[in-house]
């Protein structure tokens, strides 16, 4: 009998031994594909990430030159000669490094053709990228274009809504400021430049005039000229101005 319960008993362990190693083959199988689609889903989450960053990017380079887009600052260094133009180059380089204890951004002004549009778009894609700076680049023509559009039934923004979300950005850049001198643009860029101040955020300007000549192209197309003036105080105070001699390259 004691025989019988020791076999009996024997083979109960067994089975139970059984039961248990397929619970833990059980067990590693849940592990296993807990796993697997918790790295599906980092992936997932990785991907989404990865094309909201590109969107992101690529809204704030959106008004940038094409044929200047990718373009680092050695390229620049040696896709184009004269001095004048490495000069003022070396200016931006610098400021790439200095960015976050600087209180002025910098107002390049000289003839069309030397290369400010391609100085300008190279250095805010450098602090986006390098620096993890936010930036609005946009054209004067396209600063002009985008209020226009406030004005349409459609918008659900108005013209000062829009100046106040682009100065929200840190860096601000303005390429090819004096095109337009009409008075409802002139009003429109002060509150912009007055929000970039109240933010404390930077400002950097091309323009084929320095500030006074700047100044008298606005009073020549106003009567209001102490808006005018106020338009070009603001810019003297947050640039420091930094002339590009030379013919253009075009």
């Amino acid at each position: 009998m004691d025989k019988i319960l020791k076999d009996l008993s024997s083979k109960q362990g067994k089975r139970f031994s059984l039961e248990e190693e397929i619970d833990k083959l059980n067990e590693n199988k849940i592990k296993e594909l807990k796993e697997r689609k918790e790295k599906e889903i980092q992936r997932e989450i990785q991907s989404t990430n990865s094309y909201k960053i590109l969107a992101k990017r690529n809204k704030a380079f959106k008004n940038i030159p094409k044929k200047f887009r990718e373009k680092t600052m050695q390229n620049l260094k040696d896709e184009y000669e004269g001095a004048e133009f490495h000069k003022a180059l070396d200016v931006f380089v610098k400021s790439v490094y200095e960015i976050d204890n600087l209180k002025k951004g910098i107002y390049l002004y000289g003839n069309a053709g030397t290369g400010k549009t391609s100085i300008l778009s190279v250095f805010g894609q450098v602090l986006y990228d390098k620096k993890g700076k936010t930036i609005s680049y946009l054209t004067e023509e396209d600063l002009k274009n985008e209020i226009q559009e406030t004005f349409k039934d459609y918008s659900n923004k108005t013209d000062i809504d829009l100046v106040k979300e682009l100065a929200k950005n840190q860096i601000v850049l303005i390429d090819e400021l004096g095109q337009n001198c009409k008075e409802w643009f002139l009003k429109d860029l002060k509150v912009f430049l007055d929000e970039i101040v109240n933010n404390e955020h930077l400002l950097f300007v091309t323009s084929n005039y320095y500030y006074q000549p700047l100044a008298e192209r606005y009073r020549n197309e106003n009567s209001d000229n102490k808006l005018c003036e106020q338009v070009v105080d603001r810019l003297v105070g947050m640039t420091n101005p930094l002339e590009i001699k030379g013919g253009s390259r075009r």
